[in-house]
């Protein structure tokens, strides 16, 4: 029952520094208002274009024009565009046409700025893309509340991790600094391939989160996950960074070839990505034929109890507990033993796995078992069932 790496880890590092990257947010002691140059910085800015316009509307709202190759620039922050309009007592600052927002932390493009300082709010439309080194986000929109330290990316979300071969998108993505959270909504997706290695991994469900603080990460909602014949599915998946754990809760289930997993809850536990132990809780049971066997020819064994725990070792089942009402029935794939079969229960069963077959069994608390065995190509099993 080879199951999979978890590469949720990953999910939990892009999301954070996807929030933490959207429109540049700083750090706790910074802002917003820093990287606007209309706001309270010791720096002077300096305003460059083809042409300039400066003069009082009718409601006494002056209001300067900038037209061509204009650039406006404060310190290391660089705003360009083909045209702006600043309108002094309204503090409201409009961009069109190729905007950069550039500093030495990266670069946002868009087609279309504005910013509202009496409101402190930031507002990007059109082909918004911000991309540093590693990470590159596109959105139709993005906005900003510095207020309430709330940004927003919306429409055809996408971001791309270069470094960990990672691709996040949706529909709208929102972070909440103040909270250290961050929810992606609209059918959000994430994909990994990583050159290394020939699996790729996807996970798709209505809803994925991010908390930062306790450091987990929450996919709710329809939740998939795939990586090669491996496809797991649950109503809610959450991933502990701390200590690599993840837990399908809501009707999960996982299936790899003719291997399959159902429980109230089942918790995978890794140590550097490798995948350690299984636990299966509530209504467990597990069904798993040697990676040799062929469709058909035997029907899977099968384990079923209150709990199953599951060790791993070298990406191959070493051990096996099975807790409360606990049942084993083992077919033997061996074809001089094709049609033989054992039953056992008690209170506890623990197996000791070899390749993928049992190699010793113990059982504890009312023992009981059953065995057939036929005689050599006799693969007839008289009617009998050990199910």
């Amino acid at each position: 029952m080879a199951l999979y790496r978890s590469h949720f880890s990953q999910f939990f590092l892009v999301m954070l520094l996807f929030a933490a990257r959207l429109l540049y947010a700083q750090p706790e002691e910074e802002t917003w208002d820093e990287l606007e140059y209309f706001q309270n910085r010791n720096e002077p800015y300096h305003i460059f274009a083809d042409s300039l316009d400066s003069r009082e509307q009718w409601n006494q709202e002056r209001l300067t024009t900038l037209v061509g190759n204009v650039r406006l620039v404060q310190g290391d922050l660089t705003l360009k565009a083909d045209k702006a309009w600043i309108y002094h007592k309204a503090e409201r600052t409009l961009l069109e046409g190729n905007v950069h927002i550039i500093d030495e932390r990266g670069e946002i493009t868009a087609d279309y700025g504005t910013y509202d300082r009496a409101k402190r709010f930031a507002r990007l439309r059109g082909n918004v893309h911000a991309a540093d080194s590693v990470y590159s986000i596109t959105s139709q929109f993005a906005t900003y509340d510095q207020p309430s330290q709330v940004a927003v990316a919306d429409k055809q979300v996408q971001l791309t991790d270069t470094q960990n071969h990672i691709t996040l998108t949706g529909d709208r993505l929102r972070y909440e600094r103040t909270l250290q959270y961050a929810v992606m909504t609209g059918s959000p997706k994430l994909v990994r391939h990583a050159p290394e290695d020939t699996s790729t991994i996807t996970i798709t469900a209505e809803k994925m989160e991010l908390f930062q603080t306790e450091r987990k990460a929450v996919a709710t909602g329809n939740v998939v996950i795939e990586r090669d014949e491996m496809t797991a599915t649950c109503l809610v998946a959450t991933y502990y960074d701390t200590d690599e754990r993840l837990v399908l809760a809501g009707k999960p289930q996982a299936k790899q070839g003719q291997n399959e997993m159902a429980a109230d809850e089942i918790r995978f536990f890794f140590a550097d990505r490798h995948l350690k132990r299984v636990e299966l809780q509530g209504n467990s049971q597990a069904f798993y034929l040697p990676a040799d066997s062929l469709a058909g020819e035997i029907p899977p064994s099968t384990v079923a109890g209150d709990s199953i725990g599951i060790l791993f070792e070298n990406d191959q089942i070493q051990q096996i507990d099975i807790a409360g009402h606990a049942l084993s029935v083992y077919f033997p794939d061996d074809p001089d033993q094709r049609g033989n079969w054992n039953r056992s229960q008690g209170e506890h069963i623990r197996l000791l796995m070899q390749d993928g077959k049992p190699e010793r069994i113990k059982i504890e608390g009312g023992a009981a078992g059953t065995y057939q065995f036929l005689e050599k190509g006799n693969h007839e099993r008289n009617g009998k069932s050990p199910l």
